[in-house]
């Protein structure tokens, strides 16, 4: 499989997600950032987070990591 990288807002046109699908020894890597704002009835305020999931080679998740970013570590 070829790394992957893609780029995509959502129908809102609220947020900005940027991908990347690559395979490795282990399985299968997606990392990803994501840009936006949150829905103006909930108070429209901006956001960003990151996340990585691990897969198998069967694409069973194995591992998954999601980041606030700007935000304090819990």
């Amino acid at each position: 499989m070829p790394n992957i990288v893609a780029r995509w807002r959502d129908w809102d046109d609220r947020g900005l997600e940027h991908l990347a699908l690559r395979e490795t020894d282990a399985g299968i890597e997606a990392t990803s950032v994501i840009i936006g704002r949150a829905d103006p009835a909930e108070g429209g305020a901006p956001f960003a987070a990151r996340y990585r999931i691990l897969c198998d080679a069967a694409w069973r998740v194995r591992e998954l990591e999601v980041e606030l970013i700007g935000e304090p570590a819990r």
